[in-house]
């Protein structure tokens, strides 16, 4: 159990790992997604293989990996363990201070905290207001997660639009590059 007042401290952390685990988990499906849909127009462009509904399959791929982005990242919890050994990596002179205090739970029977106990959450809640927690997770992290979640974003756009038929660059001949000079595959 956390007390209020050091949860208020830590939830400004809690929210920007949480935007930073979306970020890498968008970037990494839609990643995956791009790449699907790249083999697709590779083998449209080279082949001339069609798959009629290759397109709505592919996007609700897209919206799938999507949902399950956001999903994975709501339904995982804060990990405060984590948080407090982040956050004591970089204020080395908190020495523990912060795990013992998220570790805090009540020992008497009305649900109390001990004077000791009070103690160790109110030194660590005194240390939040003097120092900055959020700095344990650097901008320059946030930054580059959303930076390459824009690129895998603008990578999506540019395989959708080439698989639209009336947005694509490439030939779009009933045959692909290879079968109509001669290149054929059989199995």
């Amino acid at each position: 159990m956390i007390e209020h007042s050091l949860r208020r401290q830590l939830e400004p952390i809690v929210t920007r790992r949480r935007r930073l685990d979306l970020a890498r988990r968008l970037s990494l499906y839609w990643l995956i997604t791009s790449l699907i849909g790249l083999v697709l127009i590779g083998a449209a462009w080279l082949w001339g293989w069609r798959l009629p509904f290759a397109l709505v399959l592919w996007g609700i791929a897209v919206v799938v990996a999507t949902i399950i982005a956001f999903w994975r990242c709501e339904r995982v919890g804060p990990d405060y363990q984590a948080i407090a050994r982040d956050i004591e990596r970089h204020h080395p002179d908190l020495r523990a201070l912060l795990l013992a205090a998220i570790e805090q739970k009540p020992q008497s029977p009305g649900g109390r905290l001990g004077y000791l106990q009070t103690q160790v959450l109110r030194e660590a809640v005194i240390h939040a207001t003097n120092h900055d927690w959020l700095e344990s997770i650097p901008p320059r992290t946030v930054a580059l997660a959303h930076a390459s979640w824009m690129a895998t974003l603008l990578l999506l756009v540019a395989v959708s639009s080439q698989m639209l038929p009336s947005l694509s660059f490439l030939s779009r001949g009933r045959r692909g590059i290879l079968a109509s000079r001669g290149y054929d595959v059989t199995i």
